[in-house]
């Protein structure tokens, strides 16, 4: 019975799980005698048993004091980032060989990644307001790639938004007291035991906050998009609201709108000018009447708060405000840019004649993907009017990044009378699918001339976007998406976190299933996710962070990896400086050591569009040998092939 026990309280920490659900499937085993009464254990003893693994885990957290507006402070259990670290190499062979892997050899400083934002549980018609709580991940840049897998983010903490708005500064008394219960690990650092006498001192520093606006804003207690300088990164930038007050966008003028394009003509704020500025006015503030205080924030677009970590000399250095990482997800795909742009051409086709419902029917189905054909039906009904609200495109970022290639098929071959009407309109929309499609190969592939086209594409959308839509209809995120090439620049990826967002629905569904009040919210939540990452993490062979070779009986072989998924009789596309080059997988041979890809090869016939290319395939065999790092080839997202001829989206 023991053993049962033992078992049934693994199950408890499975996503979405409870003590509850693993007595109802023990009760189904004896009903099916598959076990006998007498082993099974209480529910009781099961919940019991699972309490107590939760409770010597944690042993591990750190306590927060945080400060509450009403004199009194919340005691906030948040883990430590080392000891994170440290209990996933001990529990996960992948996880450990992994960081023995992409740690320095000798230990040192590592550069990490930190990302929040707010989760609400339950959903679009019926969200759950007051289990709504603020999520804190952490991963490693070392990582590479494999940060866009969620199993390699670490859930550090988990704060009530209700907590947030009673603290003493909101959401930005978090970030300083965060930083001091982690200092041991950012100022001495600590030694990783990585097993077979394998020992690293690592000291961790945060080079990116990775969020949205509101949450960044939010936590290093700037204004953001609702104030007159809505980038706290760029100087000279002003809001639409104040560009009325002052000459902008003038050739040789200092101040610039956001409907300016061109990232040279922005200065930029460093870390020392935004603290300087930030010392002054809290010097000032007692000479000043509250109004003008209040005025010369706006015009800075500062919030002078205690608890901020701009105005907290002892942590600041270890979250500057360069550390802003505005994310892909948040500014491209969920309420980003091109949520805005796709609800706004389809309102305009709608208006000379071309229906929603029209436009889903007349983007093509006629290609091969490995998702397969039935699913590309239900991915043109998202651009049904179901699907779009007052002023946006209302689905999910991966269903976006799936349909924009064949949405930017169509536009680049639709040739209706409303194209005529809708010139620059269609040059948009085509600008804004080849600048997506630019971003997803400097994501995964990291060839520095790609960097050259994603910049050009970035101030070509971005003024043709003005002139289709008017500079009103220019938002913060059209800005905030202009700071991608910089942002590559400087830490030599594409940070996105689309993969934090699957991480929030294991949030989700261990709030809706497994919490049952908010007593004591927050370690509840923070350990069921911990366990359930644990129990994830597990599942994962050893190699699995590697590329690896599946093959099964009945389906074609499979070369698989955290970040990508590509099965033999697919297309791969080399973007080349010198040229393209495209290969029909054909073959996997492996051995002991090497994987190498052999398939025919394809010239280049024409390309109508970036990323839409016709090859010609030839009887010559071509070969690729897997190499650490991005590979310099991408799998085609959709395909059609004619005898010898072939078509690759994306």
């Amino acid at each position: 019975r023991k053993r049962y026990r033992d078992a049934a309280a693994a199950f408890t920490h499975e996503r979405g799980e409870s003590s509850g659900s693993a007595a109802r499937f023990l009760d189904t085993l004896v009903r099916h005698d598959l076990m006998n009464e007498e082993d099974v254990p209480t529910q009781g003893s099961v919940r019991m048993r699972s309490q107590r693994e939760r409770k010597a885990w944690a042993q591990n957290l750190l306590t927060v004091n945080l400060p509450l507006e009403s004199g009194d402070e919340f005691q906030w259990q948040v883990q430590s980032p080392l000891r994170a670290l440290q209990l996933a190499a001990t529990e996960i062979p992948w996880f450990r060989s992994m960081l023995r892997d992409r740690l320095p050899a000798n230990g040192g400083d590592v550069e990490a990644l930190l990302y929040t934002d707010e989760v609400v549980p339950g959903d679009v018609l019926q969200p759950n307001p007051a289990r709504r709580a603020y999520a804190f991940y952490m991963t490693l840049l070392n990582f590479g790639l494999l940060t866009q897998h969620p199993d390699s983010w670490l859930t550090m903490a988990v704060l009530r938004t209700s907590v947030a708005h009673a603290a003493r500064s909101r959401l930005a008394t978090c970030a300083p007291h965060l930083l001091r219960a982690w200092k041991p690990d950012l100022n001495e650092g600590g030694v990783l035991n990585l097993g077979e006498d394998d020992a690293r001192w690592v000291r961790l520093r945060f080079i990116a906050v990775c969020a949205d606006e509101a949450a960044l804003a939010g936590l290093f207690g700037f204004r953001g998009a609702a104030g007159r300088k809505p980038c706290w990164l760029c100087r000279n930038l002003v809001a639409r609201g104040a560009a009325d007050q002052v000459a902008v966008d003038l050739p040789g003028g200092r101040w610039h709108s956001l409907a300016n394009p061109y990232m040279r003509s922005f200065e930029r704020n460093s870390d020392t000018d935004i603290w300087t500025g930030v010392d002054l006015l809290t010097a000032e503030q007692d000479n000043m009447s509250n109004a003008a205080f209040q005025d010369l924030q706006r015009n800075m677009g500062l919030h002078i708060l205690e608890d901020s970590v701009v105005c907290n000399r002892d942590v600041r250095e270890h979250l500057p405000p360069s550390t802003t990482c505005f994310d892909v997800l948040h500014n491209f795909h969920s309420g980003g840019i091109v949520a805005y742009e796709v609800f706004s051409f389809s309102r305009r086709l709608c208006e000379l004649g071309i229906s929603r419902a029209d436009l889903a029917t007349l983007v093509p189905r006629t290609f091969e993907s490995a998702r397969g054909e039935r699913t590309l039906e239900s991915l043109c009904a998202k651009l049904l009017d179901a699907y779009f609200g007052e002023k946006q495109w209302r689905i999910d970022g991966s269903t976006q990044q799936s349909i924009l290639p064949l949405l930017h098929y169509w536009a680049v071959n639709f040739n209706g009378p409303q194209r005529a009407e809708m010139r620059a309109e269609f040059e948009s929309l085509i600008l804004l699918c080849e600048r997506v499609v630019a971003l997803s190969l400097l994501q995964f592939h990291q060839q520095d001339f790609m960097l050259d086209k994603l910049a050009a594409l970035e101030t070509a959308h971005h003024s043709k976007y003005c002139e289709a839509y008017g500079e009103s209809a220019v938002r913060p995120k059209h800005h905030y998406t202009l700071h991608q090439t910089q942002q590559f620049r400087r830490y030599g990826a594409v940070l996105d976190t689309k993969a934090c967002e699957r991480k929030h629905q294991a949030m989700k569904e261990v709030v809706e299933n497994q919490i049952t009040r908010t007593t004591s919210f927050e370690f509840t939540v923070l350990s069921c996710l911990r366990f359930c990452e644990k129990q994830e993490q597990s599942k994962r062979p050893a190699s699995w962070w590697q590329y690896t070779v599946q093959r099964k009986p009945q389906r074609a072989d499979e070369l698989r990896c955290p970040f990508q998924n590509v099965q033999v009789g697919s297309p791969l596309v080399w973007n080349l400086r010198e040229g393209h080059l495209c290969m029909l997988l054909e073959e996997l041979e492996e051995t002991d050591e090497t994987i190498t890809l052999v398939g025919r090869r394809g010239v280049l016939k024409a390309e109508p569009a970036y990323c839409v290319c016709e090859w010609q395939l030839t009887a010559e065999r071509i070969s690729d040998t897997l190499k650490a790092g991005p590979q310099r080839w991408r799998p085609s997202r959709y395909w059609r092939k004619a005898g010898d001829s072939l078509l690759t989206i994306w």
